[in-house]
């Protein structure tokens, strides 16, 4: 139960057995309805481009979620083990995306997994199933509706606007399948003083969307990845240990890449220092590469064919190709201590300096019309696909995925925790983030227009967050215990795709300057993300081995918390739970 203009009803059932020496089983299940904030955001609709804010068409603001999983247990040996599972939930609710909200509407997950564990070897295969149901885009929906409710395109009855805009163009269909296995072994060379473990994995993603949600109208798309890993760690004198790891992947779209790893630990006391330097790739994923949602969010896979606003529009050689996206690579280099620097005084320090190069941007506004992506002909949104007059096209944009040249980033988060005794202990956070992403440097220039945007120099994260957790325990007969949190998170402005929150566009339609050219239009802007201090309270008494009650009031003071662009400031929380453990 919840204050406010949010409520919701859950509960959970576990359950666990053993058979008899060999076998066992455990069962959970889990229910959860209620009702969102009753918050609308606003969408834009209309003629081109004079657009007007209308308010998002929302009928049900209930959500639901059904979970259950199930496990057997086989012990082959007193060491080794052989795990099946399965299960699956089904979920309805409100989702934030970056070009707006969406309504997800029975939107299904299931997996079937099986393991076998060892001390020394360990080997795991599963196979994934998602669906997104019925789920629904609200902003092209409710743009739909306003138009042809008002006359723009059409003039249709309400029963009528309402089945065109309903249309699967609307829609968000997929369906998705996953195969994972992997296996690994390790071992000791005692005599050496070497610890060596080594593992393959393989991965297959078959998704659907047809022809809807991602660029598979006429082929199928399958990505394919395997690899291979070995890690050494070596024992040296004066408490050192010296750990090396490499990596071997190959995608079926990308090829191979080969990433290590070294770090070195020093034993201190209570603690370990530890400096560690290592290269990773990050893969597009399958919406980098392959999405083609509403027409309007485009997969950079293998390039986007489009002609730019400003040449001449029949003129072949106006035609642009953007470039197409490749892994990014990250290299970083990371110090910290972990353990107790005195006796009731734990610390975690780590400090962070890393580059990543072909960095995999959020998505990124292109002025222009999509001819073609990943080589296969689009049949353009006339929302976003603009206007052609005097052979020159205005007032068209579409969303992608692009690399950016080169992003240095450096971090810092320290953890401190202090026991004052069995009844008190006290809890410090603190994180601090930076980017060269935000200066005004030309390999900054993700779309390639030659001239860098706000949303192109943009962070889209605060720099600088923290907590202090006071946590009060075994009070009244060891049956009470009492948590209070206050956290902090700095202001700051975020640019995704369509979505805009920024100080000073704040109660207006989100802008984007672009010097000597038209503003590209955002969503609406309610303003800068984070700047809040909020304070969270936790209360738990246990009757007795069996009973237990946890009331929780988050946001306290019901401060102003907006955390995520494009929806409600999250107010106070309360929340009552009663766990029942039967014998």
């Amino acid at each position: 139960v919840s204050a406010g203009s949010q409520r919701q009803f859950s509960s959970r059932v576990r359950h666990a057995g053993v058979i008899n020496a060999k076998w066992a089983y455990k069962l959970t299940g889990e229910h959860a309805t209620g009702e969102d904030y009753h918050w609308f955001d606003t969408v834009y609709a209309g003629p081109v481009p004079n657009n007007i804010p209308i308010a998002e068409r929302i009928h049900d603001f209930s959500f639901r979620r059904y979970r259950g999983e199930g496990h057997v247990y086989y012990r082959v040996t007193p060491k080794s083990d052989i795990i099946v599972s399965g299960g699956g939930s089904k979920f309805t609710r409100l989702q934030v995306t970056t070009s707006g909200r969406n309504h997800m509407r029975d939107m299904s997950y299931g997996f079937i997994q099986a393991k076998y564990v060892h001390p020394r070897f360990f080997a795991n295969v599963y196979n994934t199933w998602g669906n997104l149901g019925r789920s629904l885009n609200i902003a092209s929906y409710s743009r739909d509706f306003w138009n042809r409710s008002n006359g723009i395109g059409g003039y249709l009855t309400p029963d009528l606007a309402e089945k065109f805009a309903t249309r699967p163009g609307n829609q968000l269909q997929e369906k998705s399948q996953r195969l994972n296995a992997e296996m690994q072994y390790n071992d000791t060379l005692q005599q050496a003083g070497l610890i060596w473990a080594a593992g393959v994995n393989y991965q297959q993603e078959k998704p659907n969307g047809y022809g809807l949600s991602l660029i598979d109208s006429f082929e199928r798309i399958k990505v394919t990845q395997y690899g291979a890993v070995l890690q050494l760690e070596k024992i040296l004198p004066w408490q050192l240990r010296l750990i090396g790891a490499t990596r071997y992947d190959h995608h079926s779209n990308f090829g191979d890449f080969i990433a290590p790893k070294v770090a070195l630990v020093k034993s201190i006391g209570n603690g370990s220092l530890r400096a560690t330097w290592g290269k990773a790739y990050s893969m597009p994923s399958i919406l980098n590469q392959y999405s083609g949602i509403n027409r309007f969010l485009f997969g950079n896979g293998a390039g986007i064919k489009y002609i730019p606003i400003g040449p001449k529009f029949s003129d072949p050689a106006s035609i642009r190709y953007t470039t197409p996206l490749v892994p990014e690579e990250v290299s970083s280099w990371e110090f910290g201590f972990r353990g107790h620097l005195v006796k009731n005084l734990y610390a975690d320090v780590n400090y962070y300096n890393a580059i990543n190069r072909n960095f995999i941007s959020p998505t990124i506004t292109v002025r222009g019309r999509v001819l073609e992506a990943n080589n296969i002909p689009v049949i353009h949104n006339p929302v976003f696909a603009g206007v052609v007059r005097n052979d020159s096209l205005s007032n068209a944009s579409f969303l992608t995925f692009l690399n950016y040249g080169k992003i240095k980033t450096q971090g810092a988060d320290l953890g401190l925790h202090y026991t004052f005794n069995k009844y008190l202990n006290i809890g410090l956070k603190y994180s601090w983030f930076h980017s060269d992403i935000t200066k005004s440097d030309a390999k900054n220039d993700a779309n390639g227009d030659t001239v860098l945007t706000r949303d192109e120099m943009a962070l889209n994260a605060p720099e600088n967050r923290g907590a202090v957790i006071i946590n009060l325990q075994n009070l009244y007969k060891q049956k009470l215990f009492i948590t209070l949190a206050a956290r902090y998170v700095e202001q700051y402005d975020f640019y995704s795709g369509n979505q805009i929150g920024t100080a000073a566009g704040k109660g207006s339609r989100g802008r984007i300057k672009v010097p000597g050219k038209a503003d590209i239009l955002k969503n609406f802007d309610w303003g800068p993300l984070g700047g809040f201090t909020t304070v969270d309270l936790n209360l738990g008494f246990h009757f007795n081995s069996m009973c237990q009650v946890n009331v929780g009031v988050t946001n306290v003071f019901n401060s102003e918390q907006i955390e995520f662009v494009g929806s409600p400031s999250i107010g106070r929380l309360i929340m009552a739970e009663l766990k029942i453990q039967l014998p």
